[in-house]
């Protein structure tokens, strides 16, 4: 249809291959104009699995070549983020353990590990919803205890059907 459109409006059409960063506020024909002129958005595809640690995380942000791994761990543990959800966590030698996110982020080239971190940080509260929130409150339990656990049975457990088992000899004990 956008193909059909856009010669309608004078264009012939033809696009130039890459991956553009559209604004939303752009029209049709201000889309069709980008993507005429071939000028692409190289933005670095950066995907943290589910069941990874913060020490597997650096690993892949060393890779990347985000920073080192020791700089990423160190954000972790030393820097600022102000979330709800991180209020009064406990010391621990990976202090935002499970709290970071897996999923697949784009990431501009000279991104740095504190904004790596906040896009992660802002994506698991965008999926901590009310539902979840209240049964955490239900639960008698902390967000962080929950985490926790959640995180011992996705690094132990591997088959799905498995999981409830695991978490209810957690609770049980």
């Amino acid at each position: 249809m956008f193909r059909l459109s856009s010669r309608l409006d004078g264009f012939d059409g033809t696009y130039q291959q890459g991956t553009y960063e559209i604004d939303k506020s752009l029209n049709d024909t201000q889309i069709m104009e980008l993507l005429q002129t071939g000028v692409v958005f190289n933005d670095i595809k950066f995907t943290v699995p589910e069941g990874y640690t913060t020490k597997q995380i650096a690993e892949k942000v060393k890779e990347a070549g985000i920073c080192t791994a020791e700089e990423f761990i160190e954000e972790c543990n030393t820097g600022s983020f102000d979330f709800e959800f991180l209020k009064n966590l406990p010391d621990r030698d990976f202090k935002l353990e499970g709290y970071l996110f897996p999923d697949t982020y784009y990431i501009k080239e000279e991104t740095t590990a504190h904004e790596l971190i906040e896009a992660m940080l802002a994506r698991f509260e965008q999926m901590y919803t009310k539902e979840y929130q209240n049964a955490v409150s239900a639960s008698g339990y902390s967000l962080d205890e929950m985490v926790t656990i959640a995180s011992v049975i996705e690094k132990e457990i591997k088959l799905d059907e498995e999981r409830p088992r695991a978490a209810g000899v957690i609770y049980n004990r």
